[in-house]
Formats: C-alpha cells, sequence, structure tokens
C-alpha cells in the first residue's frame, strides 16, 4: 500500500466513481489525509447524490492521474459515510472551509471511508527512444503501442 500512496500522496484530487441506478456517475474529490494506510478519506455531505448512490451499491472506483509523470491509478474498494467528528476535525481544511456554505462543520459533513480492495497502476514514463521505438513498432506490425507497466494489487 505504500507503493500506491507513494505515487497518490501528491495527487490533490481523484475522481471518484459510483453507481446512480444503471449508470455510472464520477465527481471530483478532494484528499485530506497524510497517510495512507489501505483506507481513503474525503469530506462530503450526508445529503449528496453520492450518499444516497452509496446506500443502494457500496462499491466505488477512484482514479488519479499524474500527467507530468505518466502515471495512472485506478483504485476500487467499498465506501461508507463515518460522521465521526473527531476524525472530521483531524481532515478539516480550508478546501472543505470553502466548499460547505457557512464554512463551518454543521450536522451535514460526515466522511467518506473508502476501504481500497484493488488496485491498478498504469506507469508510462518511458524515455524518448523508447517511445520512439513503440511507435516504430506499432507502424511495422500493426500492433498498438505498449502502454508502459501495468501492474494489479488485490
Amino acid at each position: 500500500s505504500q507503493e500506491i500512496w507513494q505515487l497518490i500522496k501528491h495527487i490533490n484530487v481523484a475522481m471518484l466513481t459510483t453507481q446512480s441506478g444503471e449508470q455510472l456517475r464520477a465527481r471530483p474529490m478532494y484528499q485530506v489525509q497524510s497517510k495512507f494506510d489501505g483506507t481513503l478519506w474525503f469530506i462530503t455531505s450526508e445529503s449528496s447524490a453520492k450518499a444516497d448512490e452509496l446506500s443502494d451499491n457500496k462499491q466505488v472506483c477512484l482514479a488519479y492521474a499524474d500527467v507530468q509523470k505518466d502515471v495512472y491509478v485506478s483504485l476500487s474498494g467499498t465506501a461508507d459515510l463515518t460522521p465521526d467528528r473527531a476524525l472530521i476535525a483531524k481532515f478539516w481544511n480550508p478546501i472543505a472551509e470553502a466548499w460547505f456554505e457557512d464554512g463551518s462543520v454543521d450536522d451535514d459533513v460526515t466522511l467518506l471511508e473508502i476501504r481500497v480492495e484493488q488496485a491498478q497502476v498504469w506507469d508510462a514514463h518511458k524515455n524518448a527512444m523508447t517511445l520512439l521505438f513503440e511507435q516504430v513498432r506499432a507502424r511495422l506490425t500493426d500492433a498498438p503501442p505498449a502502454p508502459g507497466e501495468n501492474r494489479k494489487y488485490g
């Protein structure tokens, strides 16, 4: 899990995907923690659409992208709402303050707790020569260029 954390800790926003009926919905979520033990935390509203969606299906996916480093991480897991006031105070930050109407913690503020069960990492960072080789190989063989290293966990 520390390898995953090293890849995502500096990415402030993840795209969270939930299921709404038969449709999938994604929205940006601001990361609030400074270390990772297999659980990710986000501040949210208990009256939000995502909270309703989680009451029907707790399976979620988080997508992280570091475009500068060509690293992409997909995390799947189970989500729950956790109204723990001590944890909310621990994770409260200026971004959360700006998001909620009066800038303070009220009864609607809760934490989204995601227990990560599976991770997939794409590391497409290649030097220019490797990238050129992949493009030439693709043209000669009609095979798509290799997207870089892809690892699954869980």
